[in-house]
């Protein structure tokens, strides 16, 4: 009989949070995937979606809808994907991802 053998753990977080870009509000969706090989603790974030969308108090349903909005704005030069990724960055920080590494018991 084959023996199976753990060599690493992995456990997968899906955060959420709001943030207002000017007049925009969203919500951004975060995926954490935290590793564990052999007691050496990694993480992986990655930015996977933005829901929950309104400008000036009218909310932009549909992913449609979204893209519309976007390329109008970015015919101005108004980038709501550039600022939102920034905004992201600002909230999911190295200092914030370590916190959790360290307090995460596998």
């Amino acid at each position: 009989m084959t023996e199976i053998k753990l060599t690493s753990k992995r456990l997968f977080l899906h955060y959420e949070f709001p943030v207002q870009v000017g007049e925009l509000k969203a919500t951004l969706e975060a995926m954490v995937i935290v590793f564990d090989n052999d007691g050496v603790k990694a993480c992986d974030c990655e930015f996977v979606d933005v829901g929950d969308i309104s400008y000036m108090g009218v909310a932009i349903d549909g992913y449609d809808n979204w893209r519309k909005f976007k390329e109008f704005h970015n015919s101005m030069g108004i980038d709501f994907d550039v600022a939102l990724d920034k905004a992201f960055a600002e909230v999911m920080t190295k200092t914030k991802l370590d916190k959790l590494i360290k307090e995460i018991k596998f």
